[in-house]
Formats: structure tokens, sequence, C-alpha cells
């Protein structure tokens, strides 16, 4: 049983870090501003690195080649982030950014009590961390503009 919830967790947040790779994504079009491009871009970057370490543990602590898929609500955001033009989009990218990683430290603290993995759990409570002083980061940003 303790695996079970160890194995759901990596597939749950990978798919919600896919959510917000396909967000950073969209952010990082020509007209995106310097500020923007590199907060897309750092995020992007980690996000991917942390995704490639939970496709690496469920293989090989699962054997599951799990393939994230994108949830609906993330598909939302990403929209939104697409959709925003000008000035807008950098708000709108951090303000999506806010409400994914809320949503990611809610999973993780839900979570986290359940899992066996010692190595798994250290991994989400530094996610968990670096989402929040995030999330911090950004509203200072959004207060400031």
């Amino acid at each position: 049983m303790a695996h079970g919830a160890d194995q759901q967790f990596l597939r749950m947040l990978s798919d919600h870090h896919l959510g917000m790779i396909d967000m950073a994504h969209a952010a990082l079009r020509p007209d995106a501003s310097a500020g923007l491009r590199a907060k897309a871009e750092e995020i992007h970057r980690k996000q991917h690195e942390e995704a490639r370490q939970m496709a690496a543990m469920l293989e090989r602590d699962f054997g599951d080649r799990y393939e994230p898929q994108v949830t609906p609500d993330n598909q939302r955001m990403v929209e939104r982030v697409r959709q925003a033009q000008g000035t807008a989009a950098e708000r709108t990218f951090y303000e999506a950014t806010i409400a994914h990683h809320e949503e990611g430290v809610r999973m993780m603290g839900e979570r986290l009590p359940h899992l066996a993995n010692p190595e798994l759990r250290r991994m989400a409570e530094r996610m968990r961390d670096d989402q929040q002083r995030e999330v911090g980061e950004l509203r200072q940003t959004l207060a400031a503009a």
C-alpha cells in the first residue's frame, strides 16, 4: 500500500508539473518582456528537471513508464497565459503560476504524510518549500507593479 501512495503521488505530480511546463512554454513568446522571459525560463528549467527526476523514480521503483498528461484545469491556465497580450501577459503568467504552485503545495501537504520512500519525501518537501518561496516572490513582484 505504501508503494501505491508513492507511485500515485509521482504520477499526480508529474501531470501537475507538465501543466506548469506548458504554461511556462506559452509565456516564452517573441513579445515577452525580459522579466517574463527570465522567470518563465527559470520555472521551465526547474520543473522540467523535477519532472525528469520523477519519471526516473517511477521507472526505477515501479517499472512505470508513465506519460504525464495536462489536466483540464491546467490546460485552462495554459490557454489564459497563451491568450494574454502585451503587458497583461506578465501579470497573467505570474497569477497563473501562483495559483498553480498553491495547488501543488496543497497536494504535497496532503500526501507527504503517506509517502514511504525517504528520497521521495525529501524531494516533495524541497519542491513544496521552493514553490512556497516562489509564490511569495511572485506576490511581491505583482504588488510592486
